[in-house]
């Protein structure tokens, strides 16, 4: 949410607030991104593939320079309020980034939190029938209306395993990668 939010407005809403930032290597930043899109369906893959959506969607771009959005933070919070964290890190060293993060927060760093479970993982539409039915508007719409929340979330997660994969994330392409290393 480095991007999206405004560091003033949550100073004025939380003076004492603690900011932890977690940086992605800006290439990878952009792919996950895209994927993201696609799978919660903002994005037909099939219209706009990955080297395409890169030049004609400056967010895809804009997000991975990181420097002045940082420093925003920095001027705003202060340097001893600010937690940099990278997204390596955290993959390749869990739980060691977990303490860290405990010992800036100064909360209690012998609290073991399950770090198994995985959140937002990789899913895309399986083909472009499946696209087209989850990105239907109409049909989110009428399933909200006529059945009731708990209902809902069951079709919800029906629906990801009928028309979802979450199969390994496919390879980004060279010709992608280079767009992205020389901007």
């Amino acid at each position: 949410y480095l991007f999206y939010a405004d560091p003033l407005e949550i100073k004025n809403v939380a003076p004492e607030a603690k900011i932890l930032i977690a940086l992605r290597k800006p290439v990878e930043r952009a792919y996950s991104h895209y994927l993201m899109d696609v799978g919660g369906n903002l994005i037909n893959p099939y219209k706009l593939p990955f080297v395409s959506a890169i030049k004609e969607v400056p967010l895809f771009t804009r997000s991975g320079f990181y420097y002045y959005r940082v420093k925003r933070y920095i001027e705003v919070f202060g340097k001893n309020e600010v937690a940099i964290m990278l997204h390596d890190d955290l993959k390749n060293d869990t739980r060691k980034v977990i303490k860290e993060i405990f010992t800036f927060l100064g909360v209690n760093t012998s609290f073991v939190p399950n770090i198994k479970i995985k959140y937002n993982t990789f899913l895309v539409p399986r083909n472009k029938i499946a696209f087209t039915i989850l990105s239907n508007n109409a049909l989110k719409k009428v399933v909200k209306k006529c059945l009731p929340v708990n209902i809902t979330d069951k079709v919800k997660k029906l629906s990801q395993k009928v028309f979802m994969n979450s199969e390994q994330k496919p390879e980004m392409e060279e010709e992608a990668k280079d767009f992205l290393k020389n901007l």
